[in-house]
């Protein structure tokens, strides 16, 4: 429900007695986003006691709650599992198959990035060195060069790693 402050007066507003009870507006609208995430189990738990995983699925319901157009995600999946991340993704795509609202979203998993985001920006030190598609990305010489080494500076990582 904190999430729909900025929709109903801020958060006082939201924690008006009346926008408490059982069957107000905003407590059906936050049910059913929860429904949505799958997260009903976790309706009356505390966040901080959820797993790493589910919290930052219930931070997702919180954020779209606002309703924002645009919505700022910091590298969403750092530090979860491939369950806990594709459980995110798919959240996340159910969401913008379902809103109007554009995802803006710094990662560095590129099967998350892969699997959402149609158009790709990489950045070396805050420059832009590529833009297109994910396939475009990973071919882009730059990107390769940067990020994954040449194929010599390849070889002479694995050569000195084999003699160390």
């Amino acid at each position: 429900m904190v999430g729909q402050h900025s929709r109903c007066g801020g958060l006082f507003g939201i924690l008006q007695p009346i926008n408490l009870l059982p069957n107000s507006r905003w407590r059906a609208e936050a049910r059913a986003s929860l429904a949505d995430a799958g997260l009903t189990a976790y309706e009356n738990a505390t966040v901080a006691s959820l797993p790493y995983g589910v919290q930052k699925r219930v931070e997702l319901v919180r954020a779209i709650m606002a309703r924002p157009r645009l919505l700022l995600l910091d590298e969403p999946a750092a530090g979860l599992n491939s369950g806990e991340s594709e459980a995110l993704q798919q959240l996340l795509d159910r969401i913008c198959a379902n809103t109007a609202m554009t995802l803006f979203i710094i990662e560095h998993d590129m099967h998350f990035v892969g699997a959402l985001c149609d158009h790709v920006v990489v950045l070396d030190f805050g420059r832009k060195i590529a833009e297109g598609t994910l396939a475009k990305i990973r071919d882009d010489p730059v990107v390769q060069r940067i990020y994954l080494g040449t194929a010599a500076a390849s070889k002479e990582r694995n050569h000195a790693t084999r003699c160390a």
